[in-house]
């Protein structure tokens, strides 16, 4: 298997899978959890366009209705394919014990009172995991913590309002009320500005949201919501295009900027969402990061990185690896990163300029750039991507989602990774480019259509 998945790749894959790949069981349980979510896709697919052609307020209501049930059905089992809820749960108890979570690992010993029988099972429990005594169910347990200051608020207010016991149900319970709020809010959103609210079905019936935003209890839900936020505000600004509404261009800045407190990647999106406007939402923007890490540095100084530079090692950004699409061009090492962040730094500047179009269709074309140079495997990412779909109606990027699970799934079943994981995104992209293609050849005929109807109508009879 060594042979077959990069090293790198070995150790980003969640302990709570790697614990199992000794036994056939659990192989057999992945290998069924890839199929089912195969035909969880498939549904998907056939529920959204029928949704999408029935009448419509009945069709919003059907599908709300059915996202909450797939949400409430992902709450009888606990997270399966991550174990990043135990290191929240962590951090949170920490910082309720008035400890800064950069300071320390939390295998450091003095941190020893702190253990719970949840995340530090019994000596029982870890001879049957095959783990050294003592064992934990938080991973990368030798490390502080890699989750900026916004993630951190959350993780204590978890910790404050979730009550004694409630462990991993409570985690997901709060996910299942944000990934509710969030498709409240996308078919409000919809409806308020002339879309079509149907299209929140996309939101609602997705299979990410009950896995990643519910089941496994991911914090990206949290910053999905607040981009989501920060398009609300754009949206219903007047004359948003020419940057009018400086109160409201401030104000989506920083939201946009407390999704990147709680997950880094959100930060692509500012140059998209604010675009050539004030310099003064760009301002708020950097006045909110630099506020919320202030108490943190204060403390910790440059331990407030945590993880990251660490992260990004074992996650192959170093060397190259990981750029899975980019490496099909034979670069590697500090060529393909230079290349990497050129593609995503002009993409960028693109839409700075307002060269990609009106702030959502640029927000998306940023963040699938992003995604597409990345590769990140992790497909509760792909939580902010489908709030921008939902809002721009361009299903077609839904495909990356499929390519990040076909990634992790391979990866954890020791598969031949690479050549998969290439494979998967190279048809997201064929696929997403060429629909977008369609489309703007489409408008385009149809524009000029509807033009020589009126220049017909124009003309005088002989």
């Amino acid at each position: 298997m060594a042979a077959l998945v990069p090293a790198h790749y070995l150790t980003s894959v969640p302990p709570i899978a790697r614990d199992y790949w000794a036994t056939g069981a659990r192989a057999d349980a992945l290998q069924s959890a890839g199929w089912n979510l195969g035909w969880w896709w498939a549904l998907f697919a056939v529920t959204a366009c029928a949704l999408l052609r029935a009448p419509r307020w009945p069709a919003v209501v059907v599908a709300l209705g059915l996202g909450a049930a797939a949400s409430a059905v992902s709450l009888v089992h606990t997270a399966v394919l991550s174990d990043d809820l135990y290191r929240y749960a962590w951090d949170g108890r920490v910082q309720a014990a008035g400890i800064n979570p950069y300071r320390y690992a939390p295998d450091d010993p003095r941190l020893t009172p702190l253990r719970e029988d949840w995340l530090w099972p019994s000596a029982q429990e870890c001879a049957a995991r095959g783990k050294d005594i003592p064992c934990t169910r938080i991973n990368r347990s030798g490390v502080p913590t890699i989750y900026p200051p916004a993630a951190q608020l959350w993780f204590r207010l978890a910790h404050a309002v979730l009550p004694t016991g409630s462990r991993d149900l409570g985690y997901e319970l709060l996910g299942l009320g944000v990934s509710l709020a969030v498709g409240a809010l996308l078919a409000w959103l919809l409806w308020r500005t002339g879309r079509d609210p149907r299209w929140v079905v996309l939101w609602a019936c997705c299979p990410v949201v009950p896995l990643e935003a519910v089941q496994n209890a991911h914090v990206d839900v949290v910053a999905a919501l607040l981009v989501a936020v920060a398009c609300a505000v754009l949206l219903l600004a007047p004359r948003w295009s020419a940057c009018g509404g400086r109160g409201r261009q401030v104000g989506a800045a920083v939201l946009v900027a407390g999704a990147g407190l709680v997950k880094l990647y959100p930060f692509v999106l500012l140059p998209a969402l604010v675009q050539r406007c004030r310099p003064s939402a760009w301002t708020a923007a950097v006045i909110v990061a630099a506020l919320a890490y202030l108490p943190f540095v204060v403390s910790v100084g440059g331990g407030v990185a945590g993880y990251l530079s660490g992260y990004l090692q074992e996650q192959g950004y170093d060397d190259g690896d990981r750029f899975l699409l980019l490496s099909l061009t034979g670069l590697t090492g500090t060529p393909v990163r230079v290349v990497a962040w050129a593609i995503v730094g002009a993409v960028g500047m693109l839409a700075v300029l307002r060269r990609l179009g009106p702030p959502l269709p640029a927000a998306l074309t940023v963040f699938v750039t992003l995604l597409l140079v990345a590769t990140p495997g992790e497909p509760w990412y792909e939580l902010i991507l489908v709030v921008l779909v939902v809002l721009t109606g361009c299903w077609q990027w839904l495909g990356l989602i499929v390519a990040e699970y076909v990634v992790y799934l391979t990866a954890m079943l020791g598969g031949p990774h690479v050549p998969a994981s290439q494979g998967a995104y190279l048809a997201t992209l064929v696929l997403g480019v060429g629909v977008t293609v369609l489309r703007r050849l489409g408008r385009r005929l149809e524009g000029d259509r509807v033009a020589g109807s009126a220049a017909a109508d124009r003309v005088p009879p002989a």
